[in-house]
């Protein structure tokens, strides 16, 4: 399994550059539907995508939240 970071949801593609997230990297994007759901970080290790998750909280993303992916697909 592997966690990563939702951001935000936006009906806008934005390009995955640095600036355009508050100063963090390691950015990805996926389409669902309308939607572009952007994502910081891509880890399996649990303890590093909590101290993650503050760090975007702390960059402003305060409704950021922990995301498991299996194999590629996001677990419910």
């Amino acid at each position: 399994m592997t966690y990563k970071i939702q951001l935000s949801v936006s009906s806008k593609k934005l390009a995955l550059t640095s600036k355009n997230f508050k100063g963090l990297d390691e950015v990805s994007m996926i389409k669902e539907g309308k939607s572009y759901k952007y994502y910081y970080s891509n880890t399996a290790n649990l303890d590093q995508i909590k101290l993650q998750l503050n760090e975007a909280k702390a960059k402003g993303y305060k409704s950021a939240f922990v995301v498991t992916f299996k194999n590629g697909v996001k677990l419910n």
